[in-house]
Protein backbone atom coordinates (compact mmCIF):
# COMPACT_ATOMS: atom_id res chain seq x y z
CA UNK A 1 0.00 0.00 0.00
CA UNK A 2 2.54 2.54 0.39
CA UNK A 3 4.08 1.84 -2.42
CA UNK A 4 1.28 2.89 -4.01
CA UNK A 5 1.36 6.34 -3.31
CA UNK A 6 5.64 7.93 -3.45
CA UNK A 7 3.77 10.88 -4.16
CA UNK A 8 2.59 12.01 -1.64
CA UNK A 9 5.52 10.88 0.75
CA UNK A 10 7.91 12.94 -1.16
CA UNK A 11 5.57 15.95 -0.96
CA UNK A 12 5.43 15.80 2.66
CA UNK A 13 9.03 15.43 2.73
CA UNK A 14 9.64 18.51 0.95
CA UNK A 15 7.54 20.20 3.04
CA UNK A 16 8.63 18.95 6.20
CA UNK A 17 12.50 19.82 4.77
CA UNK A 18 10.94 23.55 3.76
CA UNK A 19 9.17 23.90 6.95
CA UNK A 20 12.81 23.06 8.85
CA UNK A 21 14.67 25.29 6.62
CA UNK A 22 12.37 28.22 7.18
CA UNK A 23 12.61 27.37 11.22
CA UNK A 24 16.07 27.29 10.64
CA UNK A 25 15.90 30.25 9.08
Amino acid sequence: MRAQWPGQLWAALLALGALAGVVVG
